[in-house]
């Protein structure tokens, strides 16, 4: 993955669904380095109802 932009966290991040399970295929997405900050080690389903709050859903 490649990023050209100039603000760092904006690059693409790995971040487990579950993250009690291990960085493994299947249990992977690729999220802003920000967002992989946000949602920590958070519950993925949780983490998307504080994304439908922030959108206004």
């Amino acid at each position: 993955m490649q990023f050209d932009g100039s603000d760092d966290q904006l690059r693409p991040s790995l971040d487990r669904i579950d993250s009690n399970g291990h960085y493994e295929l299947g249990n992977l997405q690729v999220v802003a380095r920000f967002i992989n900050k946000w949602k920590s080690d958070s519950e993925d389903a949780e983490f998307r109802r504080s994304l439908e709050i922030v959108r206004g859903e």
